[in-house]
């Protein structure tokens, strides 16, 4: 259990909690409502680095109750937190955990390459314990498919680990999978001197799975050398002991152990007989790849003793089973991918939101405040960083119910503003110099326009601006005003005044499809305004002068 009061506990108590807990070489497993609980308080906190711990809890949990898929969807979580906050201790466990997740369905590819992530971050940091356990676990998986020798130099290699820094509990377990490995490799001197220094350092109440390991072992190399009493009585002693600790699937492995030991001893009817004994157990408690193991073993002794007919039955039993075992894995591979995907995804959504929300503040932030942080990007996006003028995006985000609201009466006006001799600027004065310039072109034509009016950097010194609600005479005048106030006085900048003159081209817009015709107009009137080729608009001058008498738009 924890040691603390889950309800009352603050950040760092819930963390240094999960933590030795996590690491502790001895610990007791922690039911899932308790693990539910913890993560419960560190979401009511809003602390990330408690979330992430509490969720390597729950996928420890997960893992060990064969809950394989949630527990690499709490691993992936926990995996994006820790990363996030720059965690390498909790990375590097939360790697070892997802490593052993997949080792566990069968895709020891997949587990190996996860566990080489947490072995590298782990060396890189300095620590030392989650290297020695990443090198333990990569060790069993090369032992899982018979390379004994990789077995036992990673193996090896992490016994130096657990010696240098005195975890007598990894070293009992180190020492064990040494004995395994050498068995293996035939070494039986070397095997024993294994187990038998395994077995001087392990505590059976606590390490349960490990002494019976360790008896089996020992039972294993008993009947290697034919002492087949010996052998008989230390594995059914670790079979019994690990069902009285309800460790059933690694009794029932004791139990094929047992029939193999009887078969090298040349007691091949026995041998049968335990292994179909085994094989019972493991159909009642669903442990195909057992079944499978037992079958074979089954249909090859019948084979050598002349039963070729029960021998072929027990042999197309194994590949009926095969066939199921590889849909139920691929299955099981499928919904561990599915969980792994989903909850790094969680993970990342709810980083976003802390982020716009003052990341680590607050982890837990509600729905509200998502949407509000979402809604702040989408206004930073339709923003030019420079000038903090609208954009392309935003203008024409801004221009779109403008032109839906479009009528006969009124129309729009596409005003085109470029800055003279702009290049000359940066030139003479600098880059810094010209981005001031420009900071202050944006300033002056949002005095100059009125709230309906839409301004906007289009980039470099282009500059648009989409008039509001006016006949195209009426966007003469308006555009008039924007000139007088762009070019009113020199720009003051940061190494003196800067005379600035601009380029006008004004279009107009009756149609929501005219926008881009009508920009292209505006366009090309600004050149002919900058080259002094012709006007600035397509009004006719007398239509300007009548109207000026009559206009109230020179009024606001």
């Amino acid at each position: 259990m924890l040691e603390l009061n889950i309800v009352s506990a603050g950040p760092s108590e819930l963390v240094d909690a999960v933590r030795s807990h996590l690491v502790d070489g001895l610990r007791s497993p922690i039911p899932l409502p308790t693990c539910d609980a913890a993560l419960t308080r560190a979401l009511e906190l809003g602390d990330v680095r408690a979330e992430a711990w509490c969720r390597l809890l729950r996928g420890d949990a997960y893992n060990r109750e064969l809950m394989l898929a949630r527990a690499a969807g709490e691993l992936s979580q926990a995996i994006t937190l820790f990363s996030a906050i720059d965690d390498p201790e909790g990375t590097a466990i939360s790697l070892w955990r997802k490593g052993s997740v997949w080792c566990r369905i069968g895709d020891l590819d997949n587990g190996r390459l996860i566990l080489s992530q947490g072995l590298e971050i782990a060396r890189t940091h300095g620590l030392r314990l989650i290297e020695g356990v990443c090198l333990s676990n990569l060790a069993f998986t090369w032992g899982s498919e018979g390379h004994a020798s990789q077995f036992r130099e990673l193996t090896e290699r992490a016994l130096e680990i657990f010696d240098e820094i005195d975890d007598v509990s990894r070293k009992t377990l180190g020492y064990c999978n040494l004995g395994g490995a050498l068995s293996r490799l035939g070494e039986l001197d070397a095997a024993t001197d294994a187990y038998m220094q395994a077995r001087s350092l392990v505590q059976a109440d606590k390490q349960p799975l490990v002494h019976a390991l360790i008896e089996g072992g020992l039972g294993e190399i008993a009947m290697i050398r034919g002492d087949l009493e010996e052998g008989t009585r230390r594995i059914t002693g670790a079979a019994e002991f690990l069902r009285t600790h309800r460790l059933f699937y690694d009794a029932v492995r004791q139990d094929v152990l047992l029939a193999r030991g009887y078969s090298l001893c040349g007691r091949v009817q026995e041998s049968i007989e335990l292994y179909r004994k085994a094989l019972e157990e493991a159909r009642e408690r669903g442990y195909s790849a057992i079944q499978m193991q037992a079958l074979h073993s089954i249909a090859r002794m019948l084979g050598e003793t002349g039963k070729w007919e029960e021998a072929y039955k027990t042999l197309k039993e194994a590949w009926e089973l095969k066939d199921v075992a590889i849909n139920e894995e691929s299955k099981q591979r499928f919904e561990v991918l599915r969980d792994v995907n989903l909850g790094t995804a969680i993970a990342q959504d709810r980083l976003k939101a802390n982020e716009l929300a003052e990341i680590n503040k607050k982890l837990s932030a509600t729905l509200a405040e998502l949407d509000q942080a979402n809604l702040r990007l989408e206004e930073l996006a339709k923003r030019d960083p420079l000038t903090k003028a609208l954009n392309r995006y935003g203008f024409e985000t801004a221009a779109a119910p403008l032109l839906g609201a479009l009528s006969n009466s009124q129309g729009l006006g596409v005003l085109w503003v470029d800055v003279n001799d702009f290049k000359s600027i940066n030139d003479t004065w600098g880059h810094g110099v010209g981005d001031e310039v420009l900071i202050e072109i944006a300033r002056r034509l949002k005095v100059a326009a009125r709230e309906t009016d839409v301004v906007s950097r289009f980039g470099g010194d282009e500059f648009v601006v989409l008039i509001a609600d006016v006949h195209e005479v009426d966007a003469v005048f308006v555009s008039e005003r924007f000139k007088r106030e762009l070019t009113s006085a020199p720009v003051s900048t940061s190494l003196g005044p800067v005379k600035v003159g601009v380029s006008l081209g004004l279009s107009s817009v009756y149609s929501a499809d005219d926008l881009e015709r009508a920009m292209l107009r505006a366009d090309s009137f600004m050149y002919q305004d900058k080259r002094g080729t012709g006007s600035w608009h397509a009004v006719d001058p007398d239509t300007i002068s009548i109207a000026m008498e009559e206009s109230e738009i020179l009024k606001d």
